[in-house]
């Protein structure tokens, strides 16, 4: 048995795409059911577009 190993960047975008699709009724098995999804994705793209303030650089 052969072990991947995922930094923590793929698996943030792997759950990033995951939670987003599923607000969007992308997948329907595990898409929350009665609630204001759409409210929430405008809320996502609020927060991933704002202006986020200058960070120092290592």
């Amino acid at each position: 048995m052969t072990e991947e190993t995922v930094s923590e960047q793929e698996l943030a975008v792997a759950w990033m795409t995951a939670y987003t699709e599923s607000l969007a009724q992308q997948r329907r098995e595990i898409a929350p059911i009665d609630e204001p999804c759409y409210q929430w994705l405008l809320t996502l793209k609020e927060i991933l577009t704002e202006d986020l303030p200058d960070t120092p650089k290592a």
